[in-house]
């Protein structure tokens, strides 16, 4: 080819330069800027404790587990026995004056079953409110990550279409320069302006779902919209080695989901409990011993006063034709033996997930590989369509082609990282220690 060409491809290759699969992505079109004029620079880590600490339901489920540790306390107290101290000093305006001072101290003690059980079923329930706003937490941490490398993503597509749309108008800038030299056919000029008109569009529309993301995104990170993001991680990071399947199976029933399934099933367990305890009798224990001073205008008298009680009460009305008692004891075993096997169902659930995941990730693995290859082998093409072309042995269009093979060959590999993460996502989401799929530099 003529060096005539060579100026004009000089544009083309600097428009060409290959997009970055693995850099720190930057807040792309977004206005504004962090403190100082620079932008928020954020890992996934750094995005969760953000949005946790701006999300609604996370508070209200704080102060649930707040309240229910409360409700536990008071129960403990509920056991103590009840102290009552008591004074009275009263006369009598008769003659002759009588004057009386009474000071006792009381000790009352009520034991039963309900009593045992409310603390229990107190304790219950603060553990359920832990493990329930532990699940909530990991369930949360999932999402959030999702959304950070679903924007990460989005970034990188956008900047690679970028490319691609400046590298076609660059090729048709040097095709009407050819087809006024008379070197090339109106069909390839035709072909090179098609190329631009088809990526324009495609632009426009990734830039108005990525625009979306970063608003969602914003929102629940509480953060105003014209402040500049960088996420600094990478779609290409290696994660450390999957466990077997059956290791993390193992480990499900330590999961906080399950703990709180768990706990559920512990609670119905005492509710079923608890209606047999209708039968049983109800103890209450009391003490009272005071001081009495008397005058009675001969002088003063004073003596001891004590009083002791002891309470048994039984109720019977649940053994009267009528009584609801069999109707509440076939509702609680209902209820447990429903709890039962929603703890069942939900454990064979995870199961059936986490084997899948495992083997889904086994096959990204080499689909990760083969696209990485095929990247390779595109970029490997394009050179030599190029150099050919240069000499005059390829004409624009399959140039034009083998660019195009190669913008798909790097979107195919970005969605096999994306997917490779998003699998590990879902696989943190059922392990006992959710954060061992992901570095702290970069998740």
């Amino acid at each position: 080819m003529n060096n005539k060409y060579i100026g004009f491809w000089g544009l083309i290759l600097v428009c060409l330069a290959a997009a970055p699969l693995t850099a720190q992505s930057a807040d792309i079109g977004t206005a504004g800027a962090g403190e100082g004029g620079s932008p928020l620079v954020l890992s996934p880590a750094d995005a969760f404790e953000r949005a946790y600490r701006h999300d609604l339901s996370r508070w209200q489920q704080s102060r649930g587990l707040e309240l229910a540790e409360q409700k536990k306390r008071w129960r403990y107290l509920q056991l103590l026995p009840e102290l009552e101290v008591a004074a009275v000093l009263s006369s009598i305006e008769q003659v002759p004056t009588e004057w009386r001072s009474d000071l006792s101290a009381g000790l009352s003690l009520t034991f039963n079953a309900a009593s045992i059980a409310g603390v229990h079923g107190a304790r219950l329930d603060q553990q359920a409110a832990s493990a329930g706003l532990q699940a909530y937490r990991r369930e949360f941490q999932a999402e959030v990550y999702r959304s950070y490398y679903r924007l990460l993503l989005l970034q990188e597509e956008l900047r690679l279409q970028k490319k691609q749309l400046e590298s076609a108008r660059a090729r048709l800038t040097a095709a009407r320069y050819d087809f006024e030299s008379g070197r090339i056919s109106e069909y390839e000029l035709l072909s090179a302006q098609l190329s631009v008109q088809e990526q324009e569009p495609q632009l426009e529309s990734k830039q108005i779902e990525y625009r979306s993301a970063l608003r969602d995104f914003k929102q629940d990170l509480g953060l105003p919209s014209d402040q500049s993001l960088q996420l600094n991680a990478s779609l290409q990071s290696v994660p450390i080695d999957v466990p077997d399947a059956e290791e993390i199976v193992n480990g499900l029933e330590g999961t906080p989901g399950i703990e709180a399934q768990a706990v559920e099933v512990a609670r119905q367990r005492l509710n079923a409990r608890m209606v047999h305890t209708r039968f049983l009798p109800q103890l209450s224990l009391s003490l009272t011993r005071g001081a009495v001073n008397s005058f009675q205008g001969e002088g003063f008298t004073e003596y001891d006063s004590s009083r002791y009680a002891l309470s048994l009460s039984f109720t019977f009305n649940d053994l009267l034709p009528g009584s609801e008692y069999r109707n509440a004891r076939h509702n609680a075993e209902t209820q447990l033996q429903s709890a039962r096997r929603s703890l069942d169902q939900s454990l064979q659930d995870r199961r059936t997930v986490v084997e899948e995941t495992v083997a889904k990730l086994q096959k990204t693995r080499r689909d990760i590989e083969a696209a990485e290859l095929r990247m390779e082998l595109a970029e490997r093409f394009y050179e030599i369509a190029r150099t050919e072309y240069e000499n005059g042995r390829r004409d624009l269009l399959e140039v034009e082609e083998a660019e195009l093979q190669r913008g798909e060959a790097r979107l195919n590999l970005l969605n096999r990282y994306y997917n490779r993460i998003d699998l590990l996502i879902t696989l943190a989401r059922f392990s006992a220690e959710s954060g061992s799929y992901f570095r702290r530099d970069g998740d």
